[in-house]
């Protein structure tokens, strides 16, 4: 017999299934504790963070342009899209509003294409073009319209030449075409017989399009003319509008209508409205030409003749480039570009389309792009671009009067008296300024609705001359000087403290 004694297992204890309500509401106490405590310093230090490597993203992309440059030996650069949400797209007209909120949130690598040459070109000066013009079919970017453009002499015309002058025999021999329609772009530059000024491509654009590419439409021909010796054989010839980039009528506006300026205040910027200008061959021009005699009047027949050209085409993404995205709550500020003193970026904003181009040659110096015929119609004359990199939510819209029709009647500052438009960043002031360090301060604290700058900042200076860049952590205003943010980078110093 098995004497062996047996034993009852001992009860075993129940483990804990977890912890009690008491327990959790007092981790969620003090995480909240924690919470509270912590929160006010991360927040602003990610968005710190976050704006200044934006800021590097730009340079960076601005760098590597200039090394392509250098590389490539042609200019490179990059192009400011406009942000989605802040396109500066007035939803009434379709178009860029100057007075819109207006941001980017990326960029593209853009590089500048080969010159254009196929063919040759004259320059026609017949009565029989002159009147043939009156009812061409004409488009300004964005307005439709009919009448005689050309017959007033507000643009003027270039043909393409049949005939090329053969330097080696003397002889004209038939050429190539000239191929400009949808090649050639509304604000490339031509120079004739490779010597004297650019001229700037306003049309013919019959078909409007995003490119603006100049064409004619087919169910409207260009002026046809006949064959030497022929009475039913005709030639039907490419022709360019050109503007000169003077100031002709000395009303201090370059080439009305043709200037990226609303001049007429009507809310459209360069509509048929605002050609008011003759636009005039420069003096000599004509008679610079080679073999002035039959420059446009060869083998018996008018505007056969042609000379060589050369188009200098406006910057344009470079091939297999891809967009750079910014963080998504910063972006390039680019409010109140078209304001005398904007408080934001200074950069030449394209406004038919909002966007941006800086385009740099090998040796890092900004080369002007623009699809107007000067420069100075959208501030290229400055010397330094600053771009102003901000958090999204310190975007605003200026504060502006329209009347019934939408058209804006005022531009309204934040304060009477005051040189400001956008809310400005609080302890912005120098010492020593004559309003005293918190000036804007003391205007906040006196008119609890006046709104100012929460977030983080940084102001990226390019000088368009050397290529050098500075970046500014805390740009300074000064309540009287509006062009004070801008002083100490454009001196080479690098931040705005006092």
């Amino acid at each position: 017999m098995d004497r062996r004694t047996t034993h009852s297992p001992r009860p075993r204890r129940r483990g804990r299934a977890g912890f009690t309500l008491v327990e959790l509401l007092v981790v969620l106490v003090i995480v909240s504790i924690v919470a509270a405590v912590t929160l006010p310093v991360v927040i602003p230090a990610i968005s710190h963070r976050q704006v200044s490597e934006t800021a590097r993203i730009i340079q960076g992309g601005l760098v590597a342009a200039r090394d392509t440059a250098l590389r490539s030996n042609s200019p490179h650069g990059i192009r400011f899209l406009p942000d989605p949400t802040y396109s500066g797209v007035n939803p009434a007209t379709g178009l860029i509003d100057p007075y819109r909120t207006l941001a980017s949130n990326r960029f593209i690598p853009i590089e500048q294409p080969p010159g254009y040459s196929e063919g040759s070109v004259c320059v026609p000066m017949s009565a029989q073009w002159q009147s043939g013009f009156a009812n061409f079919p004409e488009i300004v970017p964005g307005v439709i319209n009919s009448g005689p453009l050309y017959v007033s002499h507000r643009v003027r015309l270039l043909c393409q030449g049949k005939y090329r002058l053969d330097p080696a025999s003397g002889v004209y021999m038939m050429d190539n075409p000239t191929s400009w329609y949808w090649n050639v772009r509304v604000g490339d530059k031509i120079q004739i017989n490779q010597t004297g000024p650019f001229f700037t491509i306003v049309g013919p654009m019959d078909v409007d399009n995003p490119e603006k590419f100049v064409n004619v439409n087919p169910s409207n021909p260009a002026l046809q003319l006949l064959e030497p010796g022929s009475t039913s054989t005709y030639f039907e010839p490419e022709i360019l509008f050109v503007v000169n980039g003077l100031d002709d009528d000395n009303d201090g506006y370059i080439d009305n209508g043709r200037d990226g300026i609303d001049n007429d205040l009507n809310g459209i910027v360069d509509d048929l409205a605002e050609w008011s200008e003759t636009e005039m061959w420069p003096p000599g021009f004509l008679s610079a030409m080679v073999n002035d005699v039959t420059f446009g009047n060869v083998l018996g027949h008018p505007h056969y003749g042609g000379v060589p050209y050369q188009i200098v085409r406006q910057p344009v993404p470079s091939p297999g480039a891809r967009e750079t995205i910014l963080p998504d709550s910063v972006v390039v500020d680019l409010t109140g570009w078209a304001l005398p003193q904007p408080e934001r970026s200074r950069l030449p904003v394209d406004p038919l389309s909002g966007a941006v181009d800086i385009l740099l040659d090998p040796g890092g110096r900004v080369i002007p792009t623009t699809r107007y015929s000067s420069p100075t119609s959208v501030g290229m004359n400055r010397s330094f671009h600053h771009i102003w990199v901000a958090e999204r939510s310190d975007l605003a819209e200026i504060n502006v009067t329209r009347n019934a029709s939408g058209v804006v009647t005022a531009v309204n500052p934040l304060v009477s008296g005051y040189p400001f438009y956008l809310p400005m960043p609080l302890g912005m002031n120098r010492e020593g300024d004559p309003e005293g360090p918190n000036a804007y301060d003391d205007l906040v604290n006196s008119n609890a609705t006046l709104p100012y700058l929460k977030g983080e900042m940084r102001l990226l200076t390019l000088s368009t001359r050397t290529g050098n860049m500075i970046t500014t952590d805390r740009p300074i205003f000064s309540v009287r000087n509006p062009s004070q943010p801008y002083h100490a980078p454009q001196l080479g110093e690098q931040g705005d403290a006092p």
